[in-house]
């Protein structure tokens, strides 16, 4: 005899894509003893609650799923403590060199720091690049250039154009010095 799950399989209609809205279920469904602190707890988690916690005492699975509960929002909480952190820094401060610190976790955890702290860096690098430039040419040094490539990939966008205007400055010192300016 086969067991029918009252899940909805992945791939069907009903079931939930990233990104849109899951809908509330109803708290009369009947839940196994303790597990209703627990879907109370991740729906908070859900909503981006990190002080929601699971008051135990719990005993067997029940102590194991609350520890690994814990261990979700303790994660998540460290992340969006790390983003604020940066911001404030770089962005407040003026520290550009402010990166995440590692994450408790592994997996995706580490990588969405990674990812994070990568993305700093392709937008902080360049115009820290140009920065650099610009002292060098209001010190009199028209040799330095801002380099157009990130590694092995070209700059793109904003920062390629931002580049290129601070190169064709330091080619066209005339300009850099107010003069050759049509009246």
């Amino acid at each position: 005899m086969a067991l029918k799950s009252a899940v909805p399989a992945p791939d069907s209609a009903s079931s939930a894509r990233i990104g849109q809205q899951v809908e509330p279920q109803p708290e009369s469904r009947p839940a196994p003893p303790g597990l209703r602190p627990l879907l109370t707890a991740m729906r908070a988690l859900a909503d981006g609650d990190f002080r929601a916690r699971l008051d135990g005492p719990y005993e067997g699975v029940m102590a194991d799923l609350a520890e690994v509960f814990h261990q979700i929002v303790a994660r998540e909480q460290h992340f969006a403590t790390e983003l604020t952190l940066v911001r404030r820094e770089v962005v407040r401060q003026g520290r550009p060199d402010e990166r995440l610190s590692p994450s408790p976790g592994q997996g995706s955890w580490a990588m969405s720091v990674q990812a994070t702290n990568a993305l700093i860096d392709a937008l902080v690098i360049p115009a820290a690049t140009a920065t650099r430039v610009l002292d060098a040419v209001a010190g009199g040094d028209l040799t330095q250039r801002v380099d157009l490539h990130d590694g092995n990939r070209p700059l793109r966008g904003d920062l390629r154009r931002l580049g290129r205007a601070v190169n064709r400055m330091v080619g066209q010192p005339e300009h850099a010095q107010g003069r050759g300016h049509p009246a």
